[in-house]
């Protein structure tokens, strides 16, 4: 408490007798403690007493409290007096800091601590702690294998803690978001001891807390992506801003702060001197050891998750720091607040193979677990990144720190969604006629078979034999196909007959049979266990039939959505039809329409004679159409808001592209790219 400040103290008493009356003392009677559920007691006739009282001290550092009935008398508990701070109180700690700097610099080689020499710095730190308590300006201090905490007199809390190389040391229908927090991601950039090789598509350990976050975010329908913070970015603010349906993924330094503290975690900000002089709050912070200073840096306890966090219902929340789950009292803390689920690691853990653990762990959840046809557990997901990487980093010569899941049985059967709801999953699905390129992988279909890459550098393979396949669709596991005519028998009476449809795997299995189309059939999409596809037959010797086709999957049906009409057959840069989120965007006679898949509705959203879609802009379609002699760019979104261009003159814009490709000698390729990126852009 604060001297010359009033504050609030609640005293609460536990007693399994029955007792006709408990009182709080000190030198003398305070107040009387009740257990009738009234003035503030939580429940009536629980065995527990409480009292709420004002006190205001002016003069004394300390008070000594006790609960006393006529039988029986509690332990004493006491309660500390701090002056408020001034400079001297600053210069004061700075120079205990500065020998605390001081001893450790006669163990550091190349800025660490080796781990031979752990011991040794921690007992002379522990034997400085001593002369502090000895002479008065420390009121207590605690030592344990990682760290030792020093509680000042002057009511700040700092530790120290050795830094050691490569570690941490230092519902269905509910909208979720995904939280990345990295306080030390430049420290981590620095790290390149890769002792472990890193997953397929990812080139930095840095990268690995961020590519967990969107493997969430692109998954499922209901999950956006939240705050992606780094370094001093990450403070005590986003603790508190830390809420119910969240997955919260933090990476940096922890460590265990003994039986008072226990896991104390490393925000990116550094101690913040001003708001200790002349905030109030901040520094009744620091004095009840919700924030505790080490070095340099501004750490957080579980107190301050107790005081500032909010409800955390739904919330699956992983802790990647050191220590962050020595014992249960910090994951505990943010169980109580209504989170869902926590992993906390055990130990001081090596970078390398936390983040790693953190990213598979995450990575697993937003999988399918083929054992039992639903998203894997928390549970099954972090056993399948231990099968990958060991079951703690003892194998890489770290102490044996692993991840652990607090929240019991409730928590280890935490999932992120059920497979069965439709709603929740997002097959992120992408057609392509004869590549597809999605999340860092490559599927290509060549004249004889269709090839997967993990990666664009990674080694291709073969996964399904098919020659003339015209149209691919895939979520980067599962692949359909369209296996089409033979070029060298194709001619303008058979080019358009039926095609048979293939399902695949990335992982090589064989391919089976679907369905077949009654004429070429174009992919479009795949959502509600149903294949959209656009099937083009001839009529005539130059036009060309059009048919919006949805195959189910369940029942084996085929379903004609919208159609038939007739058109010519587009220019390799001109698009049929394009899915963005659950919507369609089809052309139907040179016209803009739109399908929507969840509601079964089919609407025309642009008239034109002459238009076609022509490119893709983050969320939106892009659909170019002329008008009373003018040429126009319109943007649709999936929910139908359409944004229109300025007319231009695309034919003399193009002739002054020319001009510039020339110079810069393009590739065909790049020509192709160039227009349809200028068309779009150009007003």
């Amino acid at each position: 408490m604060i001297k010359g400040e009033e504050c609030s103290i609640t005293f609460f008493a536990r007693t399994e007798h029955d007792l006709s009356e408990v009182s709080v003392f000190s030198d003398e009677k305070i107040a009387d403690m009740n257990d009738d559920g009234l003035n503030g007691d939580a429940k009536a006739n629980d065995g527990i007493y409480s009292v709420t009282i004002t006190i205001k001290e002016n003069n004394k550092n300390e008070i000594e409290f006790c609960a006393k009935s006529k039988e029986f008398t509690s332990e004493k508990i006491k309660i500390h007096f701090f002056d408020k701070p001034d400079n001297d109180t600053k210069n004061e700690i700075v120079s205990y800091q500065d020998k605390i700097d001081s001893i450790e610099s006669n163990y550091l080689v190349d800025g660490y601590v080796e781990v031979n020499n752990i011991q040794k710095v921690l007992d002379e730190v522990e034997s400085y702690a001593k002369e502090l308590v000895q002479s008065g300006k420390a009121l207590f201090y605690e030592k344990t294998e990682s760290s030792v905490i020093i509680k000042l007199s002057n009511g700040l809390t700092i530790a120290y803690s050795p830094q050691l190389k490569g570690t941490y040391s230092i519902g269905n229908d509910t909208n979720m978001t995904v939280d990345a927090y990295q306080p030390y991601y430049e420290d981590v950039k620095n790290f390149t001891d890769k002792y472990i090789d890193l997953p397929k598509g990812i080139n930095a350990e840095s990268e690995l807390i961020n590519a967990a976050a969107k493997e969430v975010y692109g998954s499922f329908n209901n999950y956006s992506m939240g705050n992606i913070l780094y370094d001093d970015q990450v403070s005590l603010s986003n603790v508190k801003d830390f809420d119910k349906n969240k997955i919260i993924l933090w990476q940096g330094h922890g460590t265990y702060g003994g039986e008072k503290l226990h896991s104390l975690i490393y925000t990116g900000a550094d101690f913040n001197w001003d708001a200790f002089n002349w905030d109030i709050s901040y520094f009744l912070d620091c004095c009840q050891d919700r924030i505790v200073k080490c070095g340099n840096s501004e750490l957080f306890s579980y107190k301050y998750v107790e005081k500032y966090c909010n409800n955390l219902d739904n919330s699956f929340i992983y802790l990647g720091p050191c220590e962050s789950g020595m014992d249960e009292t910090l994951a505990n803390t943010f169980l109580k607040k209504g989170a869902a689920a926590v992993i906390a690691n055990s130990k001081t853990i090596l970078c390398l193979y936390g983040d790693l653990m953190e990213y598979t762990t995450t990575y697993y959840l937003t999988q399918v677990n083929e054992s039992t046809g639903n998203y894997y557990t928390l549970s099954e997901a972090l056993n399948a990144a231990k099968q990958k990487y060991g079951n703690n980093d003892s194998k890489y010569n770290g102490l044996g720190a692993e991840p652990i899941i607090f929240g019991g049985e409730s928590a280890n059967n935490y999932r992120l969604a059920d497979y069965n709801d439709s709603n929740n999953h997002n097959p992120n699905f992408q057609a392509g006629k004869s590549l597809i390129y999605m999340n860092n992988k490559l599927i290509c279909a060549k004249s004889n078979a269709i090839y997967y890459k993990e990666s664009i550098n990674s080694k291709e393979k073969k996964i399904a034999y098919s020659g003339n396949v015209s149209s691919l669709l895939s979520d980067g596991e599962t692949v359909y196909y369209v296996e089409g005519v033979d070029n060298s028998e194709c001619n303008s009476d058979n080019r358009f007959t039926p095609e048979k449809v293939y399902k695949a795997t990335t992982s090589g299995s064989k391919s089976d049979y679907i369905f077949t189309s009654n004429g070429q059939a174009d992919l479009i999409t795949y959502q509600n266990d149903c294949i959209y596809y656009l099937d083009v037959t001839m009529k005539g010797s130059s036009d060309y039939l059009y048919s919006l086709m949805k195959y189910d999957l369940n029942t084996g049906a085929t379903k004609k959505i919208a159609g038939e009409w007739t058109g010519e057959m587009p220019a390799y840069w001109k698009q049929n039809a394009f899915c963005m989120g659950d919507t369609i965007f089809v052309t139907v006679n040179h016209s803009l329409c739109s399908y929507d898949i969840n509601n079964d509705k089919y609407n025309e959203l642009i008239s034109a004679n002459d238009g076609y879609i022509c490119d893709t802009i983050d969320d939106k379609v892009c659909f170019s159409y002329s008008t009373n002699g003018s040429r126009y760019i319109s943007t649709i979104t999936s929910n139908g808001n359409i944004e229109t261009s300025k007319p231009f003159d695309a034919k003399n814009m193009i002739c002054r592209l020319l001009i510039i490709v020339e110079n810069s000698h393009c590739s065909l390729i790049q020509i192709h790219l160039i227009m349809k990126r200028c068309l779009i852009y150009t007003e």
